[in-house]
């Protein structure tokens, strides 16, 4: 009697013990799943970068990468997320897991009249100060050294507006059949990835990992594209394509450009506000316009849209697209 009362209590403890593994484990057999997809603009149906996406009914927020893309991890089979974009139109959709997702946002066509009522400090100038601030913390040149991986992707293309070919029955059909080439073609695509290091005060030493060039094949053209932007955003002038900008990010120019918070975004345990920036009216300057994502964490910028004020003939239409990454919680 007594060894079957021991059987008894061993075999429960072997139960208790099975049903304590499978409470403990459950989280973990949950399989992950990935939401995944590309963010498209309807006209041009050129990818969007850095949309911002939430999760319906919650503050957690993402960012599509550079090239449009986004990816979400997740226990759901689907999850309704809400997109967003400056100058589009809000869309909120159900997505699948493991499917690849395509998104369309139209832009605005039709923009009302509004009257902007400003506190008495605009609020999107106390960001700019602490980013100004903290400059030379998340500017990865003012470190003793450092290695990073860069992607860089640049393409040319032609604005077929200059070519002056009417749409309509009676326009040559040759002339057509290049302007509707040149609408879905780029001149000119060029991808590499870099392996970068750097030790101060200037010595750097790039590798190239990988590259692709497709279109025109003159070596000219990769020469010429390491030179069209700068490696950081943080420098007082901003060197695009040979010509000198004033940085949005530096000393003073809360009194030459006009700021605006467009958005704010949560985004792991930071905040990312989204400004908008371009030149005061009747200043005399070479300003740019765009976009700057100011992340909370040190406000350093996570990432950034921008383009000259105004185009000169015969100058390049250039616009600029950056992206950085937290790396190793420091910098």
């Amino acid at each position: 009697m007594l060894n079957k009362l021991v059987t008894i209590i061993k075999l429960s403890k072997i139960y208790i013990l099975s049903l304590l593994l499978v409470i403990v484990f459950l989280p973990v057999l949950a399989q992950r799943k990935i939401i995944k997809g590309s963010v498209l603009d309807s006209i041009t149906n050129e990818k969007l970068p850095f949309t911002n996406i939430i999760i319906f009914n919650t503050n957690r927020g993402y960012i599509s990468d550079m090239k449009g893309d986004f990816q979400i991890e997740t226990i759901e089979d689907s999850l309704t997320l809400i997109f967003s974009y400056v100058g589009y139109i809000k869309k909120t959709v159900t997505l699948k897991a493991n499917y690849n997702n395509i998104i369309i946002l139209s832009p605005v066509q039709i923009e009302l009249t509004e009257i902007k009522i400003y506190p008495t400090e605009n609020p999107a100038h106390r960001i700019i100060k602490k980013a100004i601030e903290n400059r030379n913390i998340n500017n990865p040149e003012k470190r003793k050294s450092f290695t990073c991986t860069i992607y860089n992707k640049t393409f040319f293309t032609i604005d077929t507006s200059s070519l002056n070919i009417k749409d309509n029955t009676t326009a040559d059909t040759a002339l057509n059949n290049i302007r509707n080439f040149i609408n879905n073609n780029h001149l000119f695509i060029s991808e590499s990835i870099i392996e970068r290091s750097f030790m101060a005060p200037d010595k750097r030493n790039d590798k190239i990992i990988a590259s692709k060039v497709a279109g025109l094949k003159n070596p000219l053209f990769s020469i010429f594209i390491n030179q069209l932007q700068p490696f950081t955003f943080y420098d007082e002038i901003i060197t695009i394509a040979d010509k000198k900008y004033i940085n949005p990010v530096s000393k003073g120019s809360i009194f030459k450009y006009n700021f605006l918070i467009e958005d704010t975004l949560f985004y792991d345990n930071d905040t990312v506000f989204i400004i908008s920036f371009r030149p005061y009216e009747n200043k005399n300057f070479d300003a740019l316009q765009g976009l700057l994502y100011i992340n909370s964490n040190t406000y350093a910028i996570q990432n950034v849209i921008a383009r000259p004020f105004l185009i000169q003939k015969g100058d390049m239409n250039i616009k600029i697209q950056q992206q950085y990454k937290y790396v190793d919680n420091q910098q």
